[in-house]
């Protein structure tokens, strides 16, 4: 809850400092902003994982394909913002590169959701 708080301050902040940049650019502070929190959300969901008793079962729960599909995802595309400038007219091997980036990625992402979905076990609470 923390990070989403300092998240959300982060981001008003700098909506409030810089209006003009939120609504006309897409800036890599919000991107790396994004892919920091959602590093270290992971990232804690993983060590809380390896520390409990249900490290037996990760393989089971949908959470566990999920969250990896999302990291790598941003592993993988998160580079690419760095290179944003080249994004023009003038350079399309770069623009069909960064395409294809895309394009694979999403396809890695998606892929990880659809067998998550197929191999996890559903977890029914009885009340």
């Amino acid at each position: 809850m923390v990070l989403v708080i300092i998240f959300s301050v982060l981001i008003l902040g700098h909506l409030f400092m810089h209006p003009l940049i939120f609504f006309r650019e897409n800036h890599s502070f919000y991107q790396l902003s994004g892919a920091f929190t959602l590093l270290i959300a992971c990232s804690i969901y993983f060590i809380e994982l390896i520390n409990s008793e249900a490290i037996n079962n990760a393989f089971k729960t949908y959470s566990f394909y999920a969250l990896s599909g999302v990291i790598l995802w941003w592993i993988i595309i998160t580079p690419i913002l760095f290179f944003d400038a080249y994004n023009t007219v003038s350079d399309w091997d770069f623009v069909n590169l960064k395409r294809r980036i895309f394009v694979f990625a999403n396809i890695f992402m998606y892929s990880c959701f659809a067998i998550g979905l197929i191999v996890s076990k559903p977890h029914f609470k009885n009340d």
